[in-house]
């Protein structure tokens, strides 16, 4: 048998030839990987503050469920008020600019094309942070829109559906110029600007009374969780793929079908949210279908993780960026499996209008992509394979 020696690994020599090409070009892609680093930075900066902001106000927010009598006098900083606006801080404040930042830096990495339309990346940004403050000082102040998943009002909801719309148009720009070669993490990156422009967009119209708005809700509170996974798995492909040396236009049919399978299932994961309801019986009937299928692009997306980093592991210097990237696959595939325990009735009945639900969101869905958004953060201050 051939010796197992990680000196002579076949996967770790063929680790370093791609590292060493990798090397060679790097001195060709500076320009066009500064202009995308720029907006990330940029994006970044933007979304750090908010997350601050947002944590912040989800501490106190949680600190009244411990502590009613805390500021119980003061309408502006009660419960209701403090937690629908800590969510739009952490989800449109630091969870879209984070990921939409690092999704034009990593397009114009793959590419090795500039960033194209800087100017409506920069708007995009501007309006979705515009947005966001506006809608959660609207909802401290009283007024809340009332539907679930999008207090904000519906002006400031407007701004950050433009501003998705323009970072969209920004990032197809830079994907478009080399479409060939995008590969896995070019589709995600590509795609998650898209779904959180329809789904944006879609919540915008107004919502009918009773059950029908809220199934309508739910569909849109499920755009934009697509968004948080797509934006991460691409992410965390592009990440390993940098870290570890691999070829990220590569194409592999177990990307394909992870790729097709997310999009297709979490499309109606929301509809947990309505199991334990008055919805009718064919939404629970789907629902139910989705979160069973929904392991399917779990399993699809490890394996094929798994085996782009077979035998190279090893050969990964970068040890934070893997760590980080691992935390976030492994927050993400906890979310299937916890989207599937709510679509039993038994679990719905007891913690369906609980704050379990709303907090295992924050720290599973919004959690992976925060560690995602770490990885790539790594990533753009120089983290690369051992010896890039």
């Amino acid at each position: 048998p051939a010796p197992t020696g990680t000196r002579n690994h076949p996967h770790q020599e063929d680790a370093a030839r791609v590292t060493a090409e990798t090397s060679s070009n790097d001195v060709a892609h500076t320009d066009t990987d500064d202009s995308g680093a720029r907006t990330a930075r940029f994006h970044l900066l933007v979304a750090s503050i908010l997350f601050v902001v947002g944590v912040l106000a989800a501490t106190f927010a949680s600190l009244q469920l411990v502590l009613p009598n805390v500021a119980a006098g003061i309408a502006i900083v009660t419960y209701g008020r403090m937690a629908p606006a800590s969510r739009i801080l952490i989800t449109y404040g630091w969870a879209v600019p984070g990921l939409l930042g690092l999704g034009y830096y990593a397009l114009t990495h793959i590419t090795g094309n500039g960033a194209k339309h800087r100017g409506l990346a920069t708007a995009s940004l501007a309006l979705i942070g515009l947005g966001t403050v506006s809608g959660a000082v609207g909802v401290l102040l009283g007024m809340s829109s009332g539907i679930s998943g999008q207090e904000a009002p519906i002006w400031a909801r407007g701004l950050i559906a433009i501003g998705a719309l323009l970072a969209a148009v920004a990032t197809s720009s830079t994907a478009r110029v080399s479409g060939d070669r995008l590969g896995t993490a070019g589709w995600y990156l590509t795609s998650a600007p898209l779904l959180l422009a329809a789904s944006m967009i879609v919540g915008l119209v107004p919502a009918p009374a009773g059950i029908s708005g809220a199934i309508m809700s739910s569909f849109v509170g499920s755009g934009v969780t697509l968004f948080l996974l797509t934006g991460s798995v691409g992410l965390l492909y592009f990440v390993f793929g940098r870290i570890s040396g691999s070829d990220p236009t590569e194409p592999r049919h177990l990307a394909a079908l992870g790729f097709w399978s997310l999009l297709l299932v979490w499309a109606f994961m929301n509809g947990t949210e309505l199991i334990y309801s008055a919805a009718p019986d064919w939404l629970e009937t789907i629902t139910v279908a989705m979160a069973i299928g929904s392991f399917v692009p779990a399993i699809a997306i490890a394996t094929d993780i798994g085996l782009m980093l077979r035998g190279r592991v090893a050969g990964i210097g970068d040890r934070a960026s893997l760590r980080y990237g691992v935390v976030a696959a492994l927050s993400l595939i906890a979310a299937t499996g916890v989207n599937f325990l709510l679509t039993w009735r038994a679990s719905s009945a007891i913690v369906q209008y609980s704050m379990w639900v709303q907090g295992l969101s924050v720290l599973i869905v919004f959690g992976g992509a925060s560690f995602a958004i770490f990885a790539g953060h790594r990533v753009l201050n120089g983290g690369k394979a051992k010896g890039g």
